[in-house]
């Protein structure tokens, strides 16, 4: 019957491969990853023009790292590691920094430096961006920009945490809520902002020294920095040992734990509605993060209820502002 035809495909049996990753049934593509076409910007250098100068210093800036899927990632987590898991919220990426950038040096240090006399060429200044952009790169900005939200959403972001952020300190989070013209950051997702407001929501905090030398805040040092600055950081659900997490009656195994691990999980925090939202939006979901002094490693766990929804709003054409910026 119908079931038995869906069941075999090609003479690849689904039932014998439940939870495998697959694009292909022998020679048979089935599904392609959706990729969004991102926006022409309008700062791309033009025949003609001189190129433009970076005011970057290298080992300085350094853009969002990427979550990886908890479900592909299950193996990265050990019992004994320390965890949190706060909420994942659905609204734009940003981040700012206070770091060393290079200087415009004026016509008098030009000379100076023409007859060897030292020249401080690099100091501290914000720097900030979306998920994939530098927004402030280079030593001149052009006046004239290609803006998603037609003005530059992330330099407002930057403004409102300037005086916030000591020297050396990158921070990295989401814009919830509406922005400046009251227009929806994400189509339904108000996180509790009345119209026209929004909220910064921070998650990651990084300390960077002079000689390039990250270090990551933990979760409960990005908290106290956050209420000491006056800024809202994720919501935390969960912080300890991620053995402690796991409720169990019997002694299992790694790979039986691991499995019960992501279905608690799916459990508690998958699958309902936004508790912060007005509207009946699906929540996206949770992150389990790792603290580490020298890196980030964090995995996401996304609703299934989030990932149809965000697939349909994909197919009627709604745009990706993280994929744009």
């Amino acid at each position: 019957g119908i079931v038995a035809d869906w069941a075999n495909i090609n003479g690849f049996h689904l039932a014998e491969n439940v939870g495998k990753e697959f694009d292909t049934v022998n020679g048979l593509l089935l599904v392609e990853k959706f990729e969004v076409k991102r926006k022409e910007g309008g700062t791309n250098s033009k025949s003609g023009r001189e190129p433009k100068l970076s005011r970057l210093v290298e080992g300085q800036v350094h853009l969002h790292v990427d979550t990886e899927n908890l479900r592909r990632s299950a193996h990265m987590i050990e019992p004994d590691d320390f965890i949190t898991i706060t909420y994942k919220t659905h609204g734009t990426s940003w981040w700012v920094g206070n770091v060393l950038v290079k200087k415009a040096l004026t016509f008098k240090d030009k000379v100076a430096k023409w007859f060897d006399v030292d020249v401080v060429e690099q100091g501290y200044d914000l720097v900030y961006g979306s998920r994939r952009v530098v927004k402030n790169a280079d030593l001149e900005d052009p006046k004239a920009k290609d803006h998603y939200f037609g003005y530059d959403l992330w330099e407002q972001i930057k403004n409102e945490v300037a005086d916030k952020i000591p020297k050396g300190f990158t921070l990295y989070g989401e814009m919830l809520g509406y922005d400046h013209n009251g227009g929806e950051i994400q189509k339904g997702f108000d996180y509790g902002c009345l119209y026209g407001q929004h909220q910064l929501e921070v998650y990651r905090i990084t300390q960077t020294t002079p000689d390039g030398l990250v270090t990551e805040l933990s979760t409960a040092q990005i908290r106290e920095f956050c209420y000491r600055v006056g800024l809202t950081p994720s919501t935390l659900f969960y912080s300890g040992k991620a053995k402690d997490f796991v409720t169990t009656t019997k002694l299992i195994g790694l790979e039986e734990w691991r499995e019960l691990f992501i279905t608690q999980l799916e459990e508690k925090y998958n699958e309902k509605d936004c508790f912060m939202c007005k509207l009946a939006v699906p929540e996206e979901g949770v992150v389990i993060r790792k603290d580490k002094l020298f890196s980030y490693e964090a995995y996401k766990l996304k609703s299934f209820r989030f990932l149809e929804w965000e697939s349909k709003s994909l197919d009627t054409g709604v745009e990706d502002i993280e994929s744009e910026n």
